[in-house]
């Protein structure tokens, strides 16, 4: 990620405030305040895999992956238990592929994977 922007916040004495942003740097804005942060590349692009069709996860709890698929997906995962909820997993996955997701928790994670109808409920 190459480039720079500015970025210009209007001050309540019509003044403008000027920022600039450069490759990796995030900014939220919420009335009265401005947050700047810096991430690294390799994480934005993680977090942008969706674009790519792809859900990219370092050591997320199973619970956090559910709920990511549960945007992208009609088959929802529901993890049954905190115990499988807390177990970390990470892993690139293609973000339709619900099925491979869950062959993978099964073999990898050893937990035990129920489908009822549109659901798939994941459990120790």
């Amino acid at each position: 990620m190459d480039g720079r922007i500015r970025f210009e916040e209007a001050a309540s004495n019509k003044q403008h405030k000027a920022t600039v942003l450069n490759a990796g740097d995030i900014v939220v804005a919420a009335a009265g305040s401005l947050e700047i942060t810096r991430r690294p590349a390799s994480e934005l692009t993680n977090e942008l895999g969706w674009r790519r069709g792809v859900l990219v996860f370092d050591n997320v709890t199973l619970a956090d992956v559910a709920a990511e698929f549960n945007r992208y997906n009609s088959t929802r995962l529901v993890i049954a238990d905190q115990a499988s909820a807390r177990a970390q997993i990470a892993g690139t996955f293609r973000a339709n592929n619900v099925e491979a997701f869950v062959q993978t928790v099964r073999r990898v994670l050893m937990l035990r994977v129920k489908k009822h109808g549109e659901e798939i409920a994941i459990s120790r």
